[in-house]
C-alpha cells in the first residue's frame, strides 16, 4: 500500500511540475505590454509604425493627453513616410484605417489635415487617369463627406476636379458645399476654378445636380464676384445655359432690356 501511495504522490508531483513548466513557457511566450514610457521613447526616436502597433497596450483609463498626442504624431508620421515615397493610394487607405481604428483622431486637427492631404494626393493621381474619372469622383465624394465636415477640404476637392481631372461641371457640387462656410467665400469665390466650373455647369440641363449647384454658387453665394461674368455669358447664351442664366437673373431681379426680358420669358417657358 505504501508503494501505491508513493506512486500516486509522485504522479501528482509530476503533473504539478509539468503544469508549472507549461505555464512558465506560456508566460515567456506572451509578449510584454508596452508602457507609456516605452511609447514616449518610440516617439523620441520617431519609430511611428511600432508606436501605432503598441498604442493600445496602454490601458484605456491611462490614455491621457500625452498618449493622444503621441497617437496623432505617430499617425501623421506614418502617412508622411508613405507620401514621401509617392505611395499616395496607400497613404490615403492608411489614414482612413487609422480613423476607423482610433476614432479619437477625428478630433486632431493636425491629423485630419494630413488625412486630407493624403486623400487629395491619391484621388488627384486617380483623376489624372482619363479612364477612371467616374470612379475617382465617387471616391472623392465619399472622402469629403466623411465627418467632420471640412469646408477647406471640400473647396480643395473642387479645385482638384478642375485642375487635375479637367472635369468642370462636377466641381460645382463641391464648391456649393464648401461655400456654406461664408468666411470661405471671400477668397474662394475669386478663384478662377470656381468661375470655370460654374459657367460650364450652367450649360447642363436645369434638373441636373451640377446645374443646380452652379446656380446657387452663381446667384447666391458668389454673385458679387461673378455677376459681370454671368452677364457676359448671358449675352452669348443659348439652350440650357440661357435657361439657367435667365432663371438666375430673374431671381436676382437684374435689370434687362425689353428684348432680353422677352428672350428670357421664352427660355423660361421651355423649362
Amino acid at each position: 500500500m505504501l508503494a501505491c501511495a508513493r506512486m500516486r504522490i509522485d504522479r501528482v508531483v509530476a503533473i504539478g511540475a509539468a503544469w508549472i513548466l507549461v505555464s512558465t513557457a506560456a508566460l515567456a511566450a506572451e509578449p510584454s505590454k508596452y508602457t507609456m514610457e516605452d511609447l514616449r521613447a518610440l516617439g523620441e526616436s520617431q519609430s511611428w509604425a511600432e508606436l501605432l502597433e503598441h498604442a493600445e497596450d496602454v490601458r484605456p483609463s491611462e490614455r491621457k493627453k500625452e498618449w493622444q498626442d503621441l497617437l496623432s504624431r505617430a499617425s501623421i508620421g506614418v502617412i508622411d513616410n508613405l507620401l514621401a515615397q509617392k505611395r499616395t493610394a496607400e497613404a490615403h487607405g492608411t489614414a482612413d484605417q487609422l480613423v476607423t481604428r482610433f476614432g479619437l483622431l477625428k478630433q486632431s486637427k493636425p491629423f485630419m489635415k494630413k488625412r486630407g492631404e493624403a486623400g487629395l494626393a491619391a484621388i488627384g493621381d486617380c483623376l489624372a487617369d482619363a479612364y477612371s474619372g467616374v470612379q475617382c469622383l465617387e471616391q472623392l465624394d465619399a472622402f469629403t463627406k466623411m465627418a467632420p465636415q471640412d469646408p477647406e477640404l471640400t473647396f480643395a476637392a473642387g479645385k482638384l476636379v478642375v485642375e487635375r481631372g479637367r472635369m468642370y461641371q462636377p466641381a460645382a457640387t463641391y464648391f456649393v458645399r464648401a461655400f456654406d462656410d461664408k468666411a470661405l467665400r471671400a477668397k474662394g469665390c475669386k478663384d478662377p476654378s470656381v468661375k470655370s466650373a460654374v459657367l460650364r455647369a450652367l450649360g447642363e440641363p436645369p434638373e441636373y445636380e451640377t446645374a443646380k449647384a452652379a446656380s446657387v454658387v452663381a446667384f447666391e453665394q458668389c454673385h458679387d464676384v461673378l455677376g459681370k461674368a454671368l452677364l457676359e455669358a448671358f449675352y452669348a447664351s443659348s439652350g440650357y445655359e440661357a435657361r439657367n442664366l435667365c432663371a438666375g437673373l430673374q431671381k436676382k431681379k437684374v435689370k434687362l432690356s425689353p428684348f432680353q426680358t422677352a428672350f428670357c420669358q421664352d427660355q423660361l417657358a421651355k423649362m
